[in-house]
């Protein structure tokens, strides 16, 4: 009886032992799995990032605003008959003083 019963726990212990141990390696691969997943990601975003500051620093140039501000937006540069000057209010008010 003695022997049955140390049997049984023997036998109930070791299942218990290896599902243990299945459970924990499916976890591992799991997590492994993810982790894969996640360093993917980084190099993706990595490399989105590197093209972005690309483009970032093509757009800052000022040669590449010019070129935009012409095509996109149909700006022309301007012209001196173009530029009007307007005097400033203080010399406004002084020149209506006088006039009156």
């Amino acid at each position: 009886m003695i022997k049955f019963k140390f049997l049984t726990f023997f036998i109930l212990f070791n299942l218990s032992f290896l599902f243990i141990k299945i459970y924990q390696h499916n976890k591992s691969v799991q997590l492994n799995y993810d982790r894969q997943k996640l360093e993917n990601r980084r190099t993706e975003l990595t490399k989105e990032k590197d093209k972005l500051l690309v483009k970032l620093s093509k757009i800052k140039n000022p040669k590449q605003i010019k070129k935009l501000a012409q095509k996109k937006l149909g700006l022309r540069p301007v012209k001196l008959a173009q530029i009007i000057n307007y005097p400033e209010q203080g010399a406004k008010s002084k020149e209506i003083e006088k006039a009156l």
